[in-house]
């Protein structure tokens, strides 16, 4: 599986972005119509225990809107955060993930201004199991040259042994459709899994 250096921390976990992830200028829907996972709610390991950090998922509380999640990974008494809220397209769940200006510092209020970029990652949780799918990213590459999507496909230098990022640029209410409409093609496999702690 093809790996990008990208700063990804998930939904329900991660440090690296793995291929499908894909970044983007907006958002799926409206962070001020999302709404809170209450299945997200709680603390997940990864199965299997290959990462051995802590994940905590809450609400992002006061000063967010009502929808936001906060993202927190814990590991040898470091925390690092990350805020996101959730579009339900169809059937499809996606993990819409702020990235700001200054990642090592998240804002104590909502700050869409400061938002560089989002990075999208579908997932479907069910009985305390989280799994994330990989986004066919040779559906995205191959819609932002057919014009079905504005983007940019960026070739990251050879020595890095990474896949080209992708990041598009389609305002929300492109997306949206897009999405709806492909989401079948859009889906990849499984490729993380993680599970609720009691």
């Amino acid at each position: 599986m093809s790996k990008y250096l990208s700063s990804c921390l998930v939904v329900l976990a991660m440090l690296l972005c793995y291929s499908g992830c894909i970044e983007s200028e907006h958002a799926l829907s409206d962070p001020n119509s999302a709404e809170l996972v209450p299945e997200l709610m709680g603390t997940w390991i990864q199965v299997p225990p290959e990462d051995p950090s802590v994940w905590t998922i809450a609400a992002a509380g006061d000063g967010f809107p009502k929808g936001m999640h906060r993202l927190t990974k814990i590991e040898n008494g470091r925390i690092e955060g990350k805020l996101f809220f959730v579009s339900n397209i169809g059937d499809k769940h996606y993990a819409n993930i702020a990235n700001f200006e200054d990642d090592l510092s998240l804002p104590t209020t909502w700050q869409p201004k400061q938002i560089k970029h989002y990075t999208l990652i579908q997932f479907d949780v069910k009985d305390g199991t989280a799994k994330l799918f990989e986004i066919e990213e040779a559906r995205i590459v191959a819609a932002i040259d057919k014009g079905e999507l504005k983007g940019r496909v960026l070739e990251q230098p050879d020595f890095l042994e990474i896949a080209p990022q992708k990041r598009l640029s389609s305002p929300t209410l492109e997306l949206q459709p897009y999405f709806s409409q492909n989401s079948a093609q859009l889906t990849g496999k499984a490729w993380l899994k993680y599970q609720k702690q009691k």
